[in-house]
């Protein structure tokens, strides 16, 4: 069994917190988490290997990469690695709109990894950000009733387009990081709908500062953050089903049967805050 940390979003979107998943496999597997987005300064690739489930050792990091990111239109955007299994581009390049992207990495033994295109869609605007509240029980004493506030941000889906999302909620510019703070959305039954989003598993009090950030991903990304969210929660319950292979969009083509891990995906991102004021 092995242990794969999905980093999420990385450090330009907030660092989460590692999630580890048990997976069969090879303990010395290459696992690749990295993003382009339409945000300005460099982007970042994340070289790691799995190690051994029962290690209390940290992910090896892989320093000595060669990683190129390429656009359809002939761009080659190299990445330099800064320690720690890190890669940024060296030219800090933003992420164009209808643009797809391919990942290309050489490892030192001269294996080559490379990714399936994808497409950097812009996702719309984040509407309106506000908040309702409910009255519940206080955990800590039943006999006290508390209002509890939560999220809720309205955007506009495309008409004529297959759309699919990726929400994150900050509460007091803190990621709620938790496997199901995983929240995926598609557009099958409501395109070209206004989609009013109530997050009313995220709490939040009087006075807190919520963030929504709101992102747009392709079915492949949707499909692969479904199925991983559906196996973290489903892991250490008595009904939970061994954890299939989570299989990404990078492959080996030096070695086709040596299973890479992770995923390589383009996104564009829309945020906002409100403040709670009662």
């Amino acid at each position: 069994m092995r242990k794969l940390y999905l980093l999420g979003l990385l450090c330009f979107l907030h660092c989460e917190d590692p999630i580890d998943i048990d997976l069969p496999g090879n303990p010395n597997l290459v696992v690749i988490e990295g993003w382009i987005t339409d945000k300005p300064g460099p982007q970042v690739i994340s070289i790691t290997r799995t190690n051994g489930f029962s290690s209390k050792e940290s992910n090896p990091k892989i320093d000595d990469a060669s990683v190129r990111v390429f656009d359809q239109n002939g761009g080659d955007f190299i990445y330099t690695n800064i320690g720690n299994g890190i890669y940024v581009s060296e030219s800090g390049f933003t992420g164009s709109y209808n643009e797809l992207y391919d990942l290309r990495v050489i490892l030192s033994n001269g294996d080559t990894i490379i990714s399936s295109s994808e497409m950097l869609m812009e996702v719309s605007d984040i509407d309106s950000l506000g908040y309702d509240s409910f009255i519940t029980q206080d955990e800590e004493n039943p006999r006290l009733e508390i209002e509890v506030y939560y999220p809720i941000a309205i955007i506009k889906d495309p008409m004529d387009e297959v759309n699919f999302y990726k929400w994150k909620i900050f509460r007091n510019d803190t990621l709620f990081s938790d496997p199901a703070a995983i929240i995926l959305q598609e557009d099958r039954f409501v395109n070209g709908n206004v989609l009013p989003n109530q997050f009313t598993d995220f709490d939040f009090s009087e006075f807190d500062t919520i963030g929504v950030e709101v992102q747009s991903i392709s079915q492949q990304t949707y499909d692969y953050f479904r199925l991983f969210k559906s196996q973290v929660i489903s892991l250490g319950t008595s009904s939970g089903s061994a954890p299939a292979s989570l299989t990404g969009n990078l492959r080996n083509i030096s070695n086709p049967g040596e299973k890479v891990l992770g995923f390589f995906a383009a996104t564009s991102i829309k945020s906002g805050e409100q403040v709670i004021i009662p």
